[in-house]
């Protein structure tokens, strides 16, 4: 149970009038510590609860602000793994020696050249570590990986003179993003399939990145509560799939290490209903726009809600040029009743 508290503006339940109760969440020190899935989640107590008690009364929520930290990696365990088998052919004996190994990015908010270092060290680190393969491997680094700027991709290459292996021996390099999970393919440039780069001593084949290198992972925080059931969503083939939590999306516009924020007078809150007629507690769930689970890394965050408890009456008292829609269907009914009165 985190830190949380609410204030009621207007008391106890009066006919014809709206009543506001305003709610913190939080999470807690030892929440924020715990990793994903636990950093990024938290639940509170609301006492008394929120309630809407007449039979057509309603309740809304919105936002009032927030403050939440961007000290999340962009590599992190769901995405810092390249799947790679190493293999030397000898077509002059039809004898191969083969290395499959995953190797595991750090956690950490890379750039596109840091990526590059980071992956080029793990792959020439396995080459020169693994006795079968030949001794010109155990003290130069063959493969290097370089970045244009002009395109945005990374092209591997594997420097067939500082290997010197016999004419028939050829060395390839395979990337398995297919077939494994936690995949760094977007991050590189690349989809979910299979590539390739190799060479021997009379050919040299390159891989480049199939598509721009992505660091953006996350380009929304995705904010989730446990009573709000009423935003329809769609999968990405764009079929239905029912009912949605989410109470906000927020654009990622700040670089990492600083924070994101809302204020009272921002503009860019929405009132949403609520589907319950009672509140008794409030989880708040947040992930990015992929529903990837963010860790928070020792860092506290917290949310504000302002709940709104409509009564029927109070309904009845609309803003200026607000359309009451009861009021609408009488009168399309009574015009209704009149035509055909006529006719």
């Amino acid at each position: 149970m985190s830190g949380g508290s609410s204030s009621d503006h207007n008391g106890a339940y009066q006919w014809g009038h709206t009543n506001n109760v305003e709610v913190l969440v939080s999470t807690t020190d030892a929440q924020a510590r715990s990793g994903p899935g636990m950093s990024n989640t938290t639940t509170i107590a609301v006492q008394p609860p929120i309630m809407a008690p007449g039979r057509n009364d309603e309740i809304y929520v919105h936002l009032t602000g927030f403050n939440i930290p961007y000290a999340w990696y962009i590599i992190d365990d769901d995405n810092n793994k390249v799947d790679t088998v190493m293999t030397i052919n000898n077509s002059a004996t039809t004898t191969s020696e083969t290395h499959t190994e995953t190797f595991v990015l750090p956690p950490a908010n890379y750039t596109i050249l840091t990526i590059a270092s980071a992956l080029q060290s793990l792959i020439n680190q396995a080459l020169k570590s693994n006795t079968n393969f030949p001794a010109n491997f155990q003290t130069n680094n063959v493969c290097t990986i370089s970045y244009d700027t002009d395109t945005n991709k990374l092209t591997f290459h594997l420097d067939y003179t500082l290997f010197k292996v016999s004419a028939s021996e050829t060395i390839t390099v395979t990337f398995n993003f297919g077939s494994g999970t936690q995949q760094a393919y977007r991050a590189l440039g690349f989809t979910r399939q299979s590539y390739s780069f190799q060479a021997n001593q009379s050919t040299t084949t390159d891989l480049t990145s199939a598509f721009q290198c992505n660091l953006f992972i996350s380009n929304y925080i995705v904010i989730h509560s446990n009573f709000l059931t009423s935003n329809a969503t769609t999968t990405e083939q764009g079929v239905a799939e029912g009912d949605s939590d989410i109470l906000a999306m927020v654009p990622i516009m700040t670089p990492p290490f600083s924070f994101l924020t809302l204020d009272k007078t921002s503009t860019q809150v929405s009132h949403t209903r609520v589907r319950q007629k009672v509140v008794s507690s409030i989880t708040i769930k947040i992930t990015d726009e992929n529903n990837r689970e963010l860790d928070f890394n020792g860092s506290q965050w917290n949310i504000g809600l302002a709940f709104e408890i409509v009564t029927e009456a109070g309904r009845r008292g609309h803003a200026p040029g607000h359309i009451d829609l009861h009021r609408w269907k009488a009168i399309g009914s009574t015009t209704s009743q009149k035509r055909q009165r006529k006719t």
